[in-house]
């Protein structure tokens, strides 16, 4: 995705921003949700949920939000015909905002809530509709180039959809996004000027998703500094692999017969 300080501050004003004005309480017809203070600094936040009026729920959140403070609570929308599904978002403010998310959906019935915890850490996430699916875009932290540099980077992008008690990468089922994200990118590449390690990785990974990798693989020599070769395809390679989004048995490399960049030419800001 884009160079993470802007990640950050795109988050900070779409997502924190329009959830620091929602309220800690929220309803539908027959249910409630009110999301607490923890009682001391380490304890997680809690939350007590009712229906028809009756408590049916009334704890704290797992132990993953402890420390973390109320945010916003809502009812999402469910995958599952008849489910009430009450999301609620925890934040801490440190060095990093880190945020989680914790997920209780309640199926027909008395039954205990499924719950689904998830963190979301540094990079926040956006809520879309896509095709009338909600899907959640974030930032992939698997593809550091430089692993040098933790805060200042780049990475792809990151769609997840909450199915049955887990959030699921559906990246690849939605090009719309992957060719959105990567417009960006070339909008910002010039002939024959290297680009930062870290960009020429969240590209790949995207081109690599889209269903273009030697495409990718020829733009990524044109625009890589050579210097950089044998370390960002071994890093690549590995990520790919691991994430079976190339077979164990394919390793990219630089692209025979495609012009190199000029290392002296780098991006402005670099």
């Amino acid at each position: 995705m884009r160079r993470l300080v802007a990640l950050v501050a795109l988050f900070a004003a779409a997502t924190a921003g329009a959830f620091a004005a929602a309220p800690v309480a929220a309803e539908i017809p027959q249910w409630r949700a009110v999301l607490l203070a923890a009682s001391g600094d380490s304890s997680p936040p809690k939350i007590r949920v009712s229906h028809h009026g009756v408590v049916v729920l009334n704890r704290a959140l797992p132990a993953d939000a402890g420390g973390f403070r109320p945010l916003a609570v809502r009812f999402a929308d469910s995958p599952a015909p008849g489910h009430t599904l009450v999301w609620a978002d925890v934040v801490f403010d440190g060095r990093d905002r880190n945020t989680v998310s914790v997920l209780y959906d309640f199926a027909p019935g008395s039954q205990p809530p499924r719950v689904t915890t998830h963190l979301w850490d540094i990079y926040g996430y956006e809520r879309r509709k896509v095709n009338g699916h909600t899907v959640f875009v974030t930032a992939d932290p698997a593809y550091y180039a430089r692993p040098d540099i933790r805060t200042y980077v780049e990475t792809p992008i990151l769609v997840l959809a909450y199915r049955s008690g887990a959030f699921v990468d559906v990246t690849s089922a939605n090009p719309q996004l992957l060719a959105a994200e990567l417009a960006k990118y070339r909008s910002g590449f010039k002939p024959g000027v290297c680009q930062p390690d870290d960009k020429m990785a969240a590209y790949l990974a995207d081109m690599v998703r889209l269903g273009q990798t030697q495409r990718g693989v020829a733009d990524v020599t044109r625009m890589l500094n050579p210097s950089s070769d044998a370390q960002f395809f071994a890093n690549m390679n590995s990520v790919l692999h691991a994430k079976k989004l190339t077979s164990a048995s394919l390793n990219l490399a630089v692209a025979a017969r495609v012009p190199r960049c000029d290392p002296n030419k780098q991006p402005a800001g670099t």
